[in-house]
């Protein structure tokens, strides 16, 4: 019976102030992109998963894109490498 998954990834942004620019009297920032990935059982809703992406990012990021993606495999993960739900 193979072993049924989601793979969460989800793509962020985060702005930082990097100093004034005093002859534009403005802030300039700096914008660094991210990439998490998280890993869910098959039966966990997608309510569920946008739940816990959204707890799992901070508050300077901006969330650009989530893709979930459906992996199957013969073999129930390791104990240690369980899904995260």
């Amino acid at each position: 019976m193979p072993y049924t998954r989601f793979i969460v990834t989800a793509d962020l942004t985060e702005k930082t102030e990097d100093g004034y620019i005093e002859h534009e009297m403005a802030w300039k920032h700096r914008v660094s992109e991210t990439r998490r990935t998280w890993s869910f059982p098959a039966s966990t809703s997608i309510g569920e998963i946008m739940a816990k992406v959204d707890s799992g990012t901070y508050d300077s990021e901006q969330l650009v894109r989530v893709t979930i993606t459906e992996d199957r495999s013969s073999h129930e993960p390791a104990p240690g490498q369980r899904a995260v739900a």
